[in-house]
């Protein structure tokens, strides 16, 4: 077994009540404990359960609405809806978190990736129940946000305010766009949305750096006078897997979807997830963070559990062409860490050297894990999947929520602050294990459980 361990077959009718209880108690906490009455939940709570800081959920839209509303939430998510959108109106940008660091750390900024799962969010809502947000809002939305940030084809890293200044400078985390803007371009017909993404895949795909290792750079910077800061270099010459090169994967697959130059783009597509494999993916299953390509020095670095989301995509390349080797590499991460997954509590290490468990990345692997179950027909990865789940509900939470980071061994509690986000994204695979469908056949479904 690729696990190493027989796992006790769990009984769903047994868990299934749990289940229940888990998603009243999380729908409970957002309706009536953490949302003001007027206004969004507080990004996170400190140990007493009280706000820390002024941030909200406005930037973490698709993290808790989509999900709310399967739960059966659908009043709080339709005036959570109104509200977020009355909040971004008012503001006309969402403002990047803690910005006053750096260069510029006097002026107020906006960086495009807070404004990805806000548009996200609305897009998925639309998809859910097009009155929520409806095509015509979703089209005036995404079309202020795209070119608030666009510069010479790229997306801007940041707009500077009060001078609307785009910086020099672009990040592959921009590439998060290209998915929605073809989903936009789809349900509104606006042309401009698919020639943007057309535009930011051939920017990103034309650099020298992708051409030369197949992944791109965390950064391009678009003036030769910037190129001097060390900062901005570094970051030119490292590869990211998590929400970069994934998400150039998934904006290629949703323009082969539709049908786009679709040899060039299988091609593409191929060449990416094949230098990911090369390059970030150890024989045993590890997967790395990052590849940094500096003169003779080539190395790849940071393994933890966040990492294995590129299960994810391989996935969703092996259904698009049915590669074996793709399929057969999201076996082999899965492997790598079902086998050191906790025998008494459930829960995954972060990673082979720690025993911290993160809600977040136990949510994500879990998910996977049902998928490969639903894949392939192998119930240990299922089993898996319950057992990390039944770990999170016994372990995680507190009166107040579920808290960041426990001990994957003990339980106990290593960081007590609780991010309101990740109790709502705990309702994927809650929503999952309750269902009796094959629920990764429906698009909109699979759609709402990715994390690029």
């Amino acid at each position: 077994m690729e696990s190493g361990r027989a796992f006790e077959v769990v009984k769903l009718a047994e868990f299934r009540q749990r289940i229940d209880v888990a998603i009243s108690e999380i729908v409970h906490w957002f309706e009536n404990v953490w949302t003001p009455a007027s206004g969004l939940p507080p990004f996170q709570l400190d140990a007493a359960g009280k706000p820390s800081g002024r941030m909200t959920l406005l930037s973490d839209l698709a993290d808790y609405l989509p999900f709310l509303y399967l739960a059966g939430a659908k009043e709080y998510v339709a005036k959570q809806t109104r509200a977020a959108m009355q909040v971004f109106e008012s503001k006309h940008v969402i403002s990047t978190p803690y910005a006053r660091r750096g260069f510029l750390r006097l002026l107020p900024r906006s960086n495009p990736f807070y404004s990805t799962d806000f548009l996200l969010g609305l897009l998925l809502l639309h998809q859910l129940d097009s009155r929520l947000v409806t095509s015509r809002v979703l089209d005036s939305i995404a079309h202020r946000i795209l070119h608030t940030y666009l510069r010479d084809g790229w997306m801007s890293k940041e707009v500077v305010y009060p001078f609307r200044w785009r910086t020099p400078l672009s990040e592959s985390d921009s590439l998060l766009f290209v998915e929605m803007m073809v989903d936009i371009h789809e349900i509104t017909g606006n042309p401009e949305f698919l020639s943007s993404a057309r535009e930011l895949v051939r920017c990103w795909l034309n650099h020298p750096y992708t051409r030369t290792w197949g992944m791109v750079p965390q950064v391009v910077v678009l003036s030769p006078i910037w190129q001097d800061i060390g900062r901005f270099a570094e970051r030119e010459v490292t590869a990211r897997l998590y929400k970069h090169n994934t998400a150039l994967i998934a904006g290629l697959l949703a323009l082969h979807r539709i049908g786009e130059n679709q040899q060039e783009l299988q091609e593409a597509i191929f060449r990416v997830v094949d230098a990911i494999r090369e390059l970030l993916i150890d024989d045993d299953g590890k997967v790395y963070f990052q590849w940094v390509a500096n003169g003779f020095r080539h190395r790849a670095y940071e393994v933890n559990l966040g990492n294995a989301n590129v299960i994810e995509l391989l996935l969703d390349v092996y259904d698009s062409f049915g590669r074996i080797q793709d399929l057969e590499t999201a076996r082999l991460i899965a492997g790598f860490w079902m086998r050191i997954q906790n025998d008494r509590t459930g829960l995954v290490p972060e990673s082979p050297a720690s025993q911290v468990s993160g809600m977040d990345h136990q949510t994500d692997f879990a998910v996977n894990l049902h998928r490969l179950a639903s894949v392939t027909g192998n119930d240990d990865y299922y089993q898996a999947a319950v057992r990390i789940a039944q770990g999170q509900m016994r372990y995680h939470p507190t009166q107040h929520g579920y808290v960041n980071m426990i001990h994957a061994g003990t339980g106990q509690i290593i960081d007590p602050r609780i991010e309101t986000r990740y109790s709502s994204l705990f309702l994927k695979i809650l929503l999952l294990l309750r269902s009796d469908d094959d629920a990764w056949s429906d698009l909109t479904i699979r759609r709402m459980m990715s994390d690029r």
